[in-house]
């Protein structure tokens, strides 16, 4: 299999097709954090019976039938492609930290330069070190809930307190029951600019139990779709050429495995679900290299970012229209759909 081609092959136990197509997404429960139950059933008419196509588990052969040649290559070229941010200065001064143990590694960490990206690098490099710097053979169980407070919550915290972007939040939801050991931290980030949530993140400890799995996966892509939609019906007159390149995004991690994915529209209605970087988070000073992964991923998470403030911007100075049309014509497809 070519690199490209794994970039789109996800390792998780959720079967792609589960999801295939979806139908009839129902309202959020109302104890649910994410999404209050008056504006879920607002915007409930627009995402009924619609379809979304997973882009990752397809060779690029399959993924052309579904969307055509010319974007399945783009996205497939995405999987090689560099974020901006990583220079190999960047990657070398990464590399030169995480070659070190004890004091070096800590030394290291801080000879950076003023880039921001670099100096959110060392924030959280220097936290992964703090946990290991008094005893390096220390190992997080992923069944402790120390795992996502010591290993999840700093990527982020780090990424607010560096970037003007997104303010996030955290709400810690238990999913016992007797036939489930499903343990989750949910999260999710508002954009400052316009107060709508962009990213969301379901961490949960794994489980033997596929209804489980399935449980999650259906949940998040719901969670995506909604966000999305929110999104979009607050730009009804952009024209559909801008509007597809909108997007949200979702961090899925179960156990040590961590997926970014992102989710657009597509012209015809549709909805693109992409895999855009996934890792193995360490939890081990010895698998500290692991981090490498880790801060790629969120290199990208950062350029696709930094993508939607520009687009927002040139969104909101936009009025001209194309002949295909603006974002009120692809919607209103699905108003009606399921209504009396």
């Amino acid at each position: 299999m070519s690199n490209m081609h794994k970039c789109f092959a996800s390792d998780s136990n959720v079967e792609s097709s589960h999801l295939q197509s979806v139908e009839s997404l129902q309202p959020v429960s109302r104890t649910s954090p994410q999404v209050p139950l008056k504006t879920t059933q607002e915007i409930l008419p627009y995402i009924e019976d619609i379809s979304v196509i997973l882009a990752f588990n397809k060779t690029i052969s399959e993924l052309s039938v579904d969307i055509g040649r010319e974007l399945a290559n783009k996205l497939f070229s995405l999987c090689d492609a560099n974020p901006e941010v990583w220079s190999s200065n960047l990657e070398e001064y990464i590399d030169g930290v995480l070659d070190n143990n004890g004091k070096k590694y800590e030394i290291a960490a801080l000879e950076i330069s003023d880039e921001p990206f670099q100096i959110y690098c060392k924030k959280v490099l220097l936290d992964f070190y703090y946990v290991f710097d008094r005893n390096p053979y220390t190992s997080l169980k992923i069944i402790n809930k120390k795992f996502v407070i010591c290993r999840i919550s700093s990527i982020f915290k780090y990424y607010e307190a560096t970037f003007p972007y997104l303010k996030f939040e955290w709400m810690e939801v238990y999913a016992h029951s007797a036939n489930s050991d499903i343990v989750k931290l949910n999260s999710k980030a508002t954009r400052y600019s316009d107060g709508l949530d962009l990213w969301h993140m379901d961490v949960a400890r794994g489980s033997s139990n596929m209804t489980d799995v399935h449980t999650i996966e259906d949940k998040a892509l719901r969670t995506d779709v909604l966000n999305l939609v929110r999104v979009l019906r607050d730009h009804t007159d952009c024209d559909i050429t801008l509007a597809t390149k909108i997007k949200v995004f979702r961090t899925q991690v179960i156990d040590d495995q961590m997926i970014l994915y992102s989710l657009n529209m597509l012209p015809d209605g549709r909805y693109l679900l992409a895999e855009l970087a996934k890792a193995s988070i360490p939890f081990t000073f010895r698998d500290r290299h692991q981090y490498k992964a880790i801060l790629r991923m969120m290199a990208i998470f950062h350029d696709e970012i930094e993508k939607q403030e520009e687009l927002m911007e040139e969104i909101n100075k936009s009025a001209l229209r194309s002949e295909a049309g603006t974002v009120r014509h692809v919607l209103k497809k699905h108003e009606n759909v399921g209504t009396s």
